[in-house]
């Protein structure tokens, strides 16, 4: 009987170990998230060397055009069909002004998005020096399928002005029939550029 209450009042390794086991896994997971926000990148350029895709919601769709002013560079991407997520919200065209550090204090662009040579609006917007500052836009109709917008933030996905580090971004709501005219007749003219968001 002795020997088994020595044997009692030993600490069993089994729960030494588990504890052990147990702190360690702590240790770790808090390391694991403290490096994710340098891991991201590394895994997303894995991700994009599958050939994965980011959707055109998000990034705004390939670039098919590239207009050049003095200062700063006017990319113009492919347009955004309704569907999915934005099936009720108006199709959209995203428009990046850059590099951000060259738009001047005032916008006031005439922008042709299916490329007929002919300009479908005007974006006027007030740039900032302040990157946290809310910027508003306007989108002058100047083709009916592109529908007038004044006092444009950044409320909706389909119609935004953001002031991103590497450009300024707006997205214009445009009609469907300007998203089909841009498909059948833009189709064979379009050179593909980096996208804004460098993915």
């Amino acid at each position: 009987m002795q020997f088994y209450a020595k044997m009692a009042s030993i600490p069993r390794p089994s729960a030494a170990i588990s504890s052990v086991l147990g702190y360690a896994a702590a240790v770790a997971s808090l390391a694991i998230l403290a490096s994710a926000p340098l891991l991201i990148p590394f895994v997303a350029s894995r991700i994009g060397a599958t050939g994965v895709t980011i959707d055109p919601v998000y990034s705004g769709g390939a670039v098919v055009r590239t207009v050049s002013t003095e200062s700063f560079h006017i990319s113009i991407h492919r347009p955004v069909a309704r569907r999915g997520l934005l099936a009720r919200k108006k199709p959209f065209v995203q428009i990046d002004f850059a590099p951000v550090e060259n738009v001047p204090a005032f916008v006031d662009e005439p922008i042709d998005i299916d490329g007929d040579g002919k300009p479908d609006l005007r974006v006027r917007f007030r740039n900032s020096t302040d990157p946290h500052a809310l910027l508003e836009a306007d989108f002058l109709s100047l083709d009916p399928r592109v529908p007038e917008r004044r006092g444009v933030t950044r409320g909706d996905l389909s119609a935004l002005i953001v002031r991103l580090p590497e450009a300024l971004v707006v997205r214009v709501p445009i009609d469907d029939a300007l998203v089909a005219a841009v498909r059948i007749g833009g189709e064979r003219n379009i050179d593909v550029g980096a996208r804004i968001f460098g993915r």
